[in-house]
This record gives C-alpha cells, sequence and structure tokens, in this order.
C-alpha cells in the first residue's frame, strides 16, 4: 500500500493458459488458471503477509481434441493485469536450471504482449531462454472412477465475531485442494473462499464473502485427477425474532 509501506496486499488479478500446436494462439486456445488471491504470498520479513506458502501447482482443463500427439504443443502462461510487470508485484512462475542446455530453445520470454498472448507466431518467440526450464506441463488424466474418489463430510458452520467460520474433512486418495461455495437456490453455486491445499480444511470468510440468513453453504474437495465431492448443504439459519 503506497500510504502505508510498511503493509502488504495481493493485488487482485488473473492468470491465464493456452496451448497450440503453433506459437500463436486464440480465445478458443486460452484457459482460465488462477486468480492470485489462491496462489501462496512470498514472505517478507519487515511486514505482515497474508496466505504465505510455497510454489504449488495450478491446472487448467483442456480439451484433448486441442493437445497434439504429432507435433510440438505450445504451451503459455499470460496475465491481463497491468500490475503484473515485475517480479516486485507479480506471481513468479517457477523454473529450474538446465544443468546441460540443448542446442534447441524449448522456452522463451515476451515483454511485448498487451494482456493478450500472441495472435501472430512471427513475433511470439521473443527472447530465448537457454537455462531455464519453466514449470508448465500437460498432466493427462485418465477416466474417473464410477464411484465418488472425493468425499467430504462433517461440515460445521460458526460464528467468530463477524465472520463465518467453515470447517469440514475431505477424504479420498491424494486430495488436492477444497473450498467453501454458497448458494441462493441450492442450483447455481459460487466458491467464497481461497483454496487451501492441506487440511486441516477451516475457512473464516471475510464480510464481505459470508452469507446472509437464508443462503446455503457446502464444503468442496477435488483430488489430482479433477474428481469433486461435495459435502451436504447448509441453510444459515434466520435470527430468531
Amino acid at each position: 500500500m503506497r500510504d502505508k509501506p510498511w503493509l502488504r496486499e495481493t493485488i487482485p488479478g488473473k492468470v491465464y493458459a493456452g496451448i497450440s500446436t503453433s506459437p500463436s494462439w486464440n480465445s478458443e486456445q486460452s484457459f482460465f488458471l488462477a486468480e492470485t488471491r489462491d496462489i501462496p504470498a512470498e514472505a517478507d520479513p519487515q511486514a505482515h503477509v497474508d496466505r504465505v506458502g510455497g510454489g504449488e501447482w495450478f491446472w487448467a482443463e483442456v480439451p484433448m481434441s486441442q493437445v497434439s500427439f504429432t507435433a510440438p504443443n505450445y504451451l503459455i502462461v499470460w496475465s491481463p493485469t497491468n500490475y503484473f510487470t515485475t517480479a516486485s508485484s507479480a506471481p513468479i512462475l517457477a523454473a529450474t536450471d538446465l544443468e546441460a542446455p540443448g542446442d534447441e530453445t524449448r522456452a522463451w520470454l515476451n515483454r511485448s504482449i498487451q494482456g493478450v498472448p500472441p495472435r501472430s507466431k512471427n513475433a511470439s518467440l521473443e527472447t530465448p531462454l537457454h537455462t531455464l526450464a519453466p514449470a508448465i506441463a500437460i498432466k493427462l488424466v485418465p477416466p474417473g472412477p464410477d464411484e465418488p474418489a472425493v468425499s467430504v463430510s462433517d461440515l460445521t458452520v460458526s460464528r467468530a465475531g463477524k465472520r463465518v467460520v467453515v470447517r469440514f474433512s475431505a477424504a479420498g486418495e491424494d486430495v488436492a485442494e477444497a473450498w467453501v461455495e454458497a448458494s441462493r437456490d441450492q442450483l447455481e453455486w459460487r466458491r467464497i473462499s481461497v483454496l487451501q491445499r492441506r487440511p486441516p480444511y477451516m475457512f473464516s470468510l471475510p464480510v464481505d464473502k459470508s452469507p446472509v440468513p437464508g443462503e446455503f453453504l457446502r464444503g468442496a474437495a477435488r483430488d489430482i485427477s479433477g474428481e469433486i465431492g461435495l459435502s451436504e448443504p447448509y441453510m444459515i439459519p434466520y435470527a430468531p425474532r
């Protein structure tokens, strides 16, 4: 914050990924990847920072029809957020050093895009990276089982001051992340919490995200293959008259 430099806040923004058989991407080849509120923050020895953590993988589901098994797949990660231009204000893509760089360049950096991925391959491969391999990958997921692979139970909802605290348990093999959803009609659900990747699954919802009486809450969890489990809904009670 400019007027309070000792405070650190996450800049709201979104990150997208794309896949193509050439180094150019259209809107149909672009997919939402993550919000900054779900990306772990870097610690600051001189200031308090919320949600500090290490690097995590983020995945976007892509149709198999867009993955080539006979030609190279060009992957891209970018953001339309104006402030994401330097390491001091943007999420950082993990990478590893190449001990023995080969003759073929396999990764590039592009600083010329204006919020959208390159539409022309002629201006796409801007700065070759010879000694770094970015952490970008394709993960093939087999069909899910007939029975639910993830179960969510023991949902409890309580209040701590003005905040609503939600707890639940998630069981399954390789549970990757969990979150809280809300709905007014139990037909359309929206995520109202950050993603939590490890138990215990406890969420303190801020005032602007806390559900109102009559709304429904439920817990949700997903495993590494994308299978999702849901708890039974819980209705926020009305205050007694």
